[in-house]
């Protein structure tokens, strides 16, 4: 099958590659004016000369001269432009030519009458500015129905994934904004998913400044960037959007029973937003049950419970540089009220899921006052059966477990936020953010587990049922307030935040343990509670930054930090005797919280000519005080002072416009959570216990990572390498006692050594300039780890290799070919037990295709294929996946679209999942969406027009 594979894998890409077999065009020539005199930086384009499509792009150096080597076999058209001057366009064939020398090119001056006619005609495709890329929307042909998503796609050094993350030059653009104003949050993908290309006039692509970069005035760099779409004028002035509703059909297998049923599945989807230069006003709202819109990481935070009270604001704790962190663990409570159930049943894409979300965002810029506010709801429903095996190792033997697991869970959740920023005058600046949500969870999940010898013979069973509301209610408001001075370089910043944060968890829990012996049963142990757990977070933080300018490139940066958080956390736990509630104080516990971090440091700064170095010294000092108990014994303390000087290196290099590295080493400081503080027995699991240990001290890293990347602009090229390394000085690694029937109570110890490493590299370029773009990478990854499995150290050691090959084609307006490809190896390997040692081998193979039919018809398709091998199970999984769809316009104005949708055509989903952790391994396979058919309609207010592009409008 893998030399198969391959074979196929070499034909396609022999067939891609042979399609570029093109005459190599070279075109020499010298930019001037009138007067014979260099003109530097002329636009110099290549279009089509059928259509004037825009093909590549350059620029004259500093003595105006150009050189241009482009793969064609059509006839192209030069087009060399400069301000104040006429263009000058030239027809060549490449098939009557290869070689062209223009010599001296001449631009006539335009005098003053026609200057500012002239200008306003003209267009060019991009522009550069120092780090900004800007596009001219209106050059890239991009239907009027097509969201701003399918716009990206055609900009070169611009990529977009099949999951909607975008890439501009080989870095991610993790902010976007609409006309520089926030939307949603600055999530790209509720604007590029959401708003229509054909209101886009300008898309800019910048490196945008921190607020401590705006601070100190110095670069920190970033694999990161930031997108801003420009609107053009008719849309700033009345509204626009787009409905959608769509109904089909389902019919899927129960893979563990093998019965048949039928379910119907609907998709309704719309938007409104109205713009203007002064306001913004969006609604967007979603609803179906086809999980095409699946779980984001917010929504899986908020399902956790961490974002009422953990938000990351740019502005929330200065630093000295990008690696030095700060570390403020938090209560870890949150990932045991489910038992970690969300992350047994797969990724987001498992389960039967029923979604809704509706929300607004609203934002007035007027002067030196900006308003910014959003309100969203999401209902995430999801059903989920899976089968698990597992295996562990100890040091004299091995089991396995096979379990069986149910799931059904609702979770709501409104979040809100609120943004005020003031231009008090020309040196002060004050920003206040206000941000709250409620989030409602009922869950409900059974499960069976069975626990096997080396020998295949049962030494005990569960039977777990557990049924959990949960409401977590949460807000935080953050106060910041910026002062210049008249030295431009001296500048202060200072912020304050606070959150709260109260979770309530009802469950009932049942389960019925059933253990061994070689005789047969030993002994059954059966446990019918009420759980009542609540938490109430209450934290207050604070940072200052102060820049003191010396001399020229030099700047001393001063920097303090403060952090208190009080967590009190009360589980009670009952046990149901004949309807009867009775106080279960084995299981009951109470505690009181009180961390306390103070830090003070200083840094040398020195920056000229893009180039940038720091070095920092910081004092920092964490106090920990608590107090628990389980049941009703008296409380016991705990009372813990960590001291430590921390240090930080920084170094970043701007070696040329296109190029730029940086090489970072910080030591950290990360202090154990009060969970892993307090001996605690929690039973959550009956065959996973867990207790504290008060003996833990703070985990010490050294991190060292650096990065370079370079890009052409010009012809859109693009290299980036990145290597990371961590030592631990010391760390919090597992000790774990199993039992003779195979019951496991772990608990968090101290451990000198550790390490782990990551690399990745990346290369992309166009081999048909705006035609056909091809993006590689590689990432290596290694991890040195320990653990103690009844009383014996285990050195595990893990090597992760994975390689990528992404393929963009769009030769016509006919048809566009996209393809993504994955492989993905794995090797674990053990101290213990060597002949354990496992090996786990993915791939990937997506591809998409978009074509134009007879009679306005137009269709679209992909297919993914996923290949999955763990040689410890035996197992070898192919699901090939194929989805369809054919739709056509209809009205004056192309507005309305009927669309007959097809999902998983062969009838093959299941979600995959292997991992591997410590001494043990999984394979996962979670019941999910199955083959259905949809009929859907669509409207656009401003009309559509058709041609192919890439889609995933099946699979919202």
């Amino acid at each position: 099958m893998k030399k198969k594979l391959l074979a196929i894998g070499s034909l396609f890409y022999l067939f891609i590659f042979s399609l570029t077999a093109q005459t190599t065009l070279h075109i020499n020539g010298m930019v001037t004016d009138s007067s014979g005199e260099a003109l530097s930086h002329a636009s110099i384009l290549i279009l089509d000369a059928q259509d004037s499509t825009y093909i590549g792009f350059t620029q004259s150096d500093n003595s105006g001269n150009f050189n241009i080597k482009e793969k064609t076999d059509k006839p192209i058209i030069l087009k060399i432009s400069y301000l104040g001057y006429f263009s000058f366009e030239k027809r060549i064939d490449p098939l009557q030519t290869t070689k062209l020398e223009l010599g001296a090119i001449r631009l006539t001056p335009i005098n003053k009458v026609l200057f500012e006619v002239v200008i306003k005609e003209a267009k060019a495709p991009l522009k550069m500015r120092g780090d900004t890329i800007e596009y001219d929307a209106s050059t890239f042909k991009v239907p009027i129905g097509s969201t701003v998503e399918d716009l990206l796609r055609k900009l070169p050094g611009i990529e977009v994934a099949n999951d909607g993350s975008i890439t501009s030059q080989g870095q991610s653009v993790n902010k976007l904004t609409v006309d520089g104003k926030r939307f949603f949050g600055e999530d790209p993908s509720m604007a590029t998913k959401n708003l229509p290309a054909e209101s886009v006039s300008k898309v800019q692509v910048f490196n945008e400044k921190s607020e401590q970069e705006k601070l100190t005035g110095l670069s920190i760099d970033k694999d990161q960037k930031t997108m801003n779409l420009e609107l053009k004028d008719e849309f700033k002035k009345g509204g626009f959007g787009k409905i959608l509703a769509g109904l089909g059909i389902e019919q899927r297998e129960d893979f563990q029973t093998g019965t048949s049923q039928t379910e119907a599945k609907w998709e309704m989807k719309g938007n409104y937003n109205k713009f203007n230069k002064k306001e913004q006003f969006s609604l967007i709202g979603v609803q179906n049950n086809t999980g095409r819109n699946g779980m984001n990481w917010n929504d899986y935070q908020d399902f956790r419970g961490q974002q009422s009270w953990e938000w990351n604001f740019a502005e929330e704790l200065f630093s000295f540089s990008q690696s030095f962190r700060f570390y403020a663990g938090g209560t870890d409570e949150s990932s045991d009220e489910f038992g970690g159930s969300e992350g047994y049943f797969g990724d987001d894409a498992a389960g039967i899921p029923k979604n809704s979300q509706a929300g607004f965002n609203y934002n007035y810029d007027f002067n030196k006052t900006k308003i910014s506010g959003s309100y969203t709801y999401k209902q995430n429903n999801l059903f989920a059966k899976a089968i698990r095996k597992r295996q562990f190792f100890l040091p004299d033997q091995n089991y396995t477990t096979d379990d069986q697991s149910d799931l059904e869970r609702k979770n709501g959740s409104h979040r809100a936020e609120m943004i005020f920023e003031k231009e008090l005058d020309s040196l002060h600046t004050i920003l206040f953010k206000l941000r709250g949500n409620g989030i409602f969870t009922n869950q409900i999940s059974q499960g069976k587990f069975l626990n096997l010898s080396e020998e295949g013979s049962l030494t005990s069973s569960l039977n777990l049922d557990r049924n959990a509301d949960r409401k977590n209610l949460g807000w935080q408001g953050v106060a910041y307030f910026k002062k210049k001075f008249v030295n431009k370089r001296r500048n202060l910043g200072v912020n304050f935040i606070y959150s709260e944060n109260d979770r309530e968890t009802d469950e009932d829990l049942y389960s019925n343990n059933n253990y061994y012996g070689s005789g047969g049963m030993d002994s059954i142990v059966n446990l019918d509670q009420f759980i009542d757990f609540n938490t109430n977070i209450r934290s207050i933080k604070s940072s200052a930054l102060y820049v003191e300018p010396l001399g020229k490139n030099f700047a001393l940066q001063f920097l303090g930090n403060f952090i208190q958080r009080n967590d009190q956390l009360v589980r009670d736990v009952f046990d149901k005797v004949s309807d009867t509630l009775v106080a279960n104080q084995d299981y009951t516990y109470d505690n009181d919280h009180l961390f306390r971090m103070g830090r003070v440091g200083t840094s040398l700064q020195f920056g000229k000519a893009g180039f940038n170095v720091s070095g920092g010294l910081a004092v920092q000092s964490i106090y920990l005080n608590g107090q628990f108990r389980q049941g009703i014994q008296n409380f016991s303390k705990i009372n813990k002072d960590y001291l430590d000087v921390l240090q930080t290196v920084s170094l970043n290099y701007q070696l040329a416009t296109n190029k730029r590295m940086s090489l970072n080493y910080a030591k950290n400081v990360q202090e154990p959570s009060f969970k892993n503080l307090s001996p605690i027995i929690d039973n959550t699991n009956p065959f996973f216990i867990r207790i504290g240990n008060s003996e833990l001290d703070p985990e010490v890293l050294h991190q060292i990572s650096g990065n370079y990347n370079a890009n052409n602009q010009l012809n859109f090229t693009n290299y980036n390498i990145n290597l990371n390394y961590t030592y631990y000085e010391n760390q919090h690694i597992n000790e774990q006692s199993i039992d003779s029937f195979l019951v496991s109570t772990s608990r968090a110890v101290n451990f000198k050594g550790g390490q782990r490493m990551g690399s990745y590299l990346s290369y992309s370029f166009p081999i048909i300039k705006n035609r056909l773009t091809v993006r590689t990478n590689l990432n290596y990854s290694f991890n040195l780890s320990k653990s103690i499995i009844n009383s014996v150290l285990n050195n595990s050691k893990g090597n992760y290799t994975g390689f990528g090959v992404n393929l963009s084609w769009t030769p016509n307006e006919i048809y566009s070919i996209y393809s993504e490809n994955r492989w993905n190896y794995s090797n674990t390997s053990y101290s213990i037990q060597s002949d354990q040692n496992y090996t786990i081998f993915s791939q990937t193979y997506n591809l998409q295709g978009n074509a134009r039919l007879l009679w306005g018809v137009f269709c679209n398709a992909s297919l993914d294929y996923r290949l999955y091998n763990n040689d410890q199970f035996n197992v070898a999984y192919n699901i090939p996946i194929l989805n369809a769809s054919v739709y056509k316009l209809f009205l004056k104005n192309k507005g309305l679209e009927l669309r007959l949708s097809a999902y998983d055509l062969l009838n093959k989903n299941v979600s995959i999942q292997q991992q591997a952790s410590g001494t043990q391994i999984s394979d996962t396979r979670t019941y999910s969406l199955a083959r259905y058919f949809m009929l859907s309609l669509s409207y656009n207010m401003k009309g559509i027009k058709a041609s192919v592009k890439r889609s995933n409008e099946w699979m919202y």
